[in-house]
């Protein structure tokens, strides 16, 4: 049930990177399944519902939208295409909103401006650079501002992907074989545990005994462990049951609390 989040910037062939992706691993690429998740629940248009939450929309629209609402049923729909499986989704804030789980890798695509402005005049069939590098720069814009307003986090950021691909550098066909070898390379167990995923989706964290992987248990609660190159060291930096008991025999309720 391979899942790939990604994102890119307008015009660094994206697009033909996810359909590339999709054809490689023979699953969908989400479209429009999230616009209509939202639509359903909000009543507004669905072009419109796109300008919202793609960061487009105008100032009124924006003022009397509940942008928070939107949000939540745009993590709604995200959640529910990766709890699905085999499938590409691109956009929607899916790389930070599915970042916490290791067997879905977050991609990152982009290129230089000066190249993106050649490939959009191509596909706009126009001579007209500057008209290129204000549409450019006002989708950047766009990106940049819902990001920060839905996540508080910088669009773009490298530290927020496992991958970034410059498309300037490698074809499509390239990017396609360095995420293949990103699922292959035995740094992201695509076996997942449905106990651990229930759990995050339902409650936004991973409950004891489970991870997302089948194969691989967590720490004990307050628990630390170092791998050196002898072995193993591990040890507590925090014990619930010593706090309660010490709780309890001083009657204070501020260890509690801490």
């Amino acid at each position: 049930m391979p899942v790939i989040a990604m994102n890119q910037e307008m015009a660094s062939l994206g697009k033909d990177v996810a359909e590339a992706l999709a054809s490689e691993f023979k699953v969908e690429v989400a479209k429009n399944e999230v616009v209509d998740h939202v639509a359903g629940h909000i009543p507004m248009p669905s072009s419109l519902v796109r300008r919202v939450i793609e960061g487009k929309a105008g100032l009124l629209t924006r003022m009397t939208t509940d942008g928070k609402g939107v949000s939540n049923y745009v993590s709604e729909a995200v959640f529910e295409l990766a709890t699905k499986g085999n499938v590409v989704i691109r956009g929607w804030g899916a790389t930070y909103l599915l970042r916490e789980i290791p067997h879905i890798p977050c991609i990152r695509v982009c290129a230089p401006m000066e190249q993106r402005i050649e490939w959009l005049k191509k596909r706009l069939n126009t001579d007209d650079a500057d008209l290129c590098r204000e549409e450019l720069e006002r989708s950047d814009a766009a990106h940049i501002n819902n990001m920060q307003a839905r996540f508080g986090v910088t669009w773009g950021d490298p530290m927020l992907y496992d991958m970034v691909l410059n498309t300037a550098r490698l074809s499509v066909d390239a990017c396609v074989g360095q995420v293949k070898a990103l699922l292959a390379g035995g740094g992201i167990d695509t076996q997942p545990e449905p106990a651990g995923h229930a759990g995050y989706f339902l409650w936004g964290c991973v409950p004891e005994p489970y991870t997302l992987y089948r194969g691989i248990r967590p720490l004990p609660a307050g628990s630390w462990m170092i791998i050196r190159e002898n072995g193993l060291e591990t040890g507590k930096f925090w014990d619930w049951g010593k706090t309660l008991q010490g709780a309890v025999e001083s009657g204070s309720r501020a260890d509690l609390r801490t």
